[in-house]
């Protein structure tokens, strides 16, 4: 079903969109609330949309579980001809969830680009969360609760990601 297919496309990517917009305004405010000493002030919460700080968790585990979903498909026994067949799997995997390309259609140049598109979206949300570890490690306790939360979930995300990724 095309129609389907392009809609679950559209999800992802939006999903991604909104993670990665809704991420650099919320790490951007990170450094805003703090006061002249370097302090987050007891009221900063009240400088937060909570629906902004909800969106922004949200995302932060469904894209994540949309990496690690996909890297822990295993690949179908069904082999496309040409050099990159067996390239890739997990990559391309995630790839067919950004972009399905012609249905029916598998030529080795669409399994590069949909190898390509799922590394893209892997690296978005790999920078994001090492970003969002990094300024929590910078101000410490002084991080606001949202970017402490997006990089725990990035950590706890990437135990599964990781393991998948390298098991056959």
């Amino acid at each position: 079903m095309k129609n389907k297919e392009f809609l679950i496309n559209l999800l992802v990517v939006l999903a991604l969109l909104g993670f990665l917009a809704s991420s650099i305004f919320i790490f951007q405010k990170a450094f805003v609330l703090l006061d002249s000493q370097g302090q987050l002030p007891e009221d900063h919460s009240k400088s937060l949309n909570p629906a902004l700080v909800h969106i922004a968790n949200g995302l932060t585990g469904l894209v994540g579980g949309i990496v690690a979903a996909a890297f822990g498909t295993q690949p179908s026994n069904f082999r496309t001809l040409g050099s990159d067949s067996v390239q890739y799997p997990k990559l391309k995997s995630l790839g067919n969830l950004v972009y399905s390309g012609t249905a029916g259609v598998q030529t080795p140049e669409l399994g590069m680009a949909k190898a390509r598109y799922g590394f893209l979206y892997a690296l978005a949300y790999i920078l994001v969360g090492l970003a969002a570890l990094v300024i929590w490690v910078v101000l410490g306790e002084n991080t606001i609760p949202v970017v402490s939360n997006t990089a725990a979930t990035f950590l706890g995300m990437m135990i599964p990601i990781v393991a998948t990724y390298f098991k056959e």
